[in-house]
Order: structure tokens, then sequence, then C-alpha cells
């Protein structure tokens, strides 16, 4: 309810403080990839529209020209949320989503640590997204 009211009055700080009671909030269950699989289903549908709605907001930054004080700040926080909203994909075998994921963050101003990781995610998913893409339209 909160990320959509955020959204309706335009308040990206209300966006992205949300993600980071996300992610402070399930921080050490993150941490473990182990724990992908014990996740809710609600889980992934929160990452992702939390990722959706910061994507959102970065494209329209953009386009403003605006200058926003806290814009690494919340860089970082689309990133580390996408990352994990990427390997729950990737446990899902949503191949195709993975890569759509990390193609909207390299789009980002990364440091080119979280580029490198992101970059690595994708190549090592794009060809099992190629595969099974391929696998499906035999079925």
């Amino acid at each position: 309810k909160g990320l959509k009211y955020a959204e309706s009055i335009g308040q990206s700080w209300l966006i992205f403080n949300g993600a980071i009671y996300i992610w402070n909030n399930y921080l050490p269950v993150f941490r473990n990839p182990n724990n992908d699989s014990k996740l809710l289903p609600k889980i992934l549908d929160l990452l992702r529209e939390f990722f959706e709605a910061m994507k959102t907001y970065n494209k329209e930054l953009e386009k403003k020209y605006v200058a926003d004080y806290d814009h690494d700040t919340k860089i970082l926080v689309y990133a580390n949320i996408g990352i994990v909203y990427a390997r729950l994909l990737e446990g899902k075998s949503q191949y195709d989503e993975v890569v759509k994921a990390c193609e909207a963050l390299l789009l980002s101003p990364l440091n080119p640590h979280t580029r490198k990781l992101i970059n690595s995610i994708k190549a090592r998913v794009s060809g099992m997204a190629k595969t099974s893409g391929k696998t499906q339209a035999v079925e």
C-alpha cells in the first residue's frame, strides 16, 4: 500500500525508504542464498514492485536533468534490491527476466564492483535464457 501511495503522490524518498526498510528487515535472510527457496512468493512480488518503481524514478530523473543530492544512495539501494530480485528470479528459472533486470541495472551509474557483479550474473544466465527459450519453442 505504501509503495502505491508514494508513487501516486510522486515522492521518491518514500519509495526508496520503503525499499530500505524491506532490505534491512530481510537482510539476514537475503545474505544466505540457501534461504531463497524458503521465501514466500509475495517477497518476490514485493521486490519486483520496488525494483520497477525505482527503475521508473531513475528514468524520470534522467529526463528531467534534476540534481538529486541522494542519488548515489538511491542507486545503491536500487542495485542491492535488483541483485537479490535477479537471484530469486534465477532460482525460479526465469532467466529472461533476470537478463532484463540486469540490463536495467546496467543502465545506472553503478560502481565498478557492482557493475562487474551484475555483468557476471547476466553472463551466467544469458546462456540459460537462450537454452530455455529454444527448449520452450520445440515443445
